[in-house]
């Protein structure tokens, strides 16, 4: 989760770059396997001339559309709408998706910046239209209904249950809803330290008392599309935890500067909060970041991968 005060800047860029390894890591092989599955069978029931409609909301720097893009690999024509609530960020999600279609062999074809086509020839033509929308969740884009609904490290930004209400909103009939490394309420530093519990327990209040989050979303969302009620049934769940460790030459690519960046969200986080004594703050900020100095610093959050389909 990525608190709302931080700046866009070339540092936050290289944070959300940063992750990418521990994020690949983190993804739970069987929810990932599982909507490949779903997806495949969602565009056999597509018509030939009926493209698939994903949605992506939260997708900032477009970190996870190679991801996207693999699962949506069955689909030879793909209306994909990528949203975001900063507009700069989506300057960035534009130039991710050429990287990647530079790597995958696909033609990047955009006459302006809020719409980027990506074609493959050959036996294994491909189509993909590509939007870019600054765009906020509870509102939905325009564009919708849709057919697939993304998201990685979002809902846990938002109040509980806007996962499964905005679903509805967006969502045909038989559409999947996919989110991805979903903070589930527990983070982690190691070796542990004697002033963990509160200032843990700090950063954790300020996901959901401070910025109106929900912490524990990971959790909650499963209940939430489990539910008889809900209107979805779930088709696959599983833990997708971060988990950062140094090894015998250090930490991997970039991942030191990706943990000194969450020691700064904490920092930040608990900085006004009565309830936690500057000494205190000041201290576990002080050994945490020695710590990471001396490369024996580990990190790890608990998330959730979920995947549902919503019924007709």
């Amino acid at each position: 989760a990525v608190p709302t005060w931080i700046s866009l800047s070339s540092g936050f860029l290289r944070y959300l770059a940063a992750k990418r390894s521990a994020d690949r890591r983190a993804f739970h092989r069987g929810v990932h396997q599982r909507a490949a599955e779903a997806i495949r069978d969602l565009a056999r029931r597509r018509s030939a001339s009926r493209p698939v409609r994903a949605l992506e909301v939260g997708g900032g720097a477009g970190g996870a559309f190679p991801v996207w893009m693999a699962l949506l690999a069955p689909c030879p024509r793909v209306e994909f709408v990528a949203t975001d609530a900063e507009a700069d960020l989506l300057d960035a999600y534009r130039e991710a998706a050429l990287r990647y279609a530079t790597r995958s062999g696909l033609d990047g074809v955009g006459a302006d910046l809020g719409r980027l086509r990506l074609e493959g020839g050959g036996t294994d033509a491909r189509r993909i239209e590509v939007t870019f929308r600054t765009a906020s969740v509870p509102k939905p884009p325009p564009a919708g209904p849709f057919d697939v609904l993304l998201a990685q490290s979002f809902w846990d930004l938002l109040p509980p249950g806007s996962a499964p209400a905005y679903a509805r909103r967006v969502l045909v009939p038989d559409g999947l809803f996919l989110a991805t490394l979903t903070f589930d309420g527990q983070t982690r530093f190691e070796p542990s330290h004697p002033l963990d519990e509160p200032m843990l327990a700090s950063y954790h209040r300020s996901m959901g008392c401070d910025r109106g989050g929900d912490p524990g979303a990971g959790d909650r969302m499963t209940r939430d599309f489990a539910a008889t009620e809900s209107g979805f049934r779930v088709l696959a769940e599983g833990s997708s935890d971060w988990d950062v460790s140094p090894g015998d030459e250090g930490y991997e690519r970039d991942e030191r500067f990706f943990v000194e960046t969450i020691l700064g969200f904490v920092a930040k986080e608990t900085a006004t909060d009565p309830l936690v004594p500057p000494g205190v703050r000041r201290d576990w900020l002080e050994a945490r970041r020695r710590q990471l100095r001396e490369g024996r610093l580990g990190y790890s959050a608990r998330q959730r991968d979920l995947l549902a389909e919503r019924l007709s």
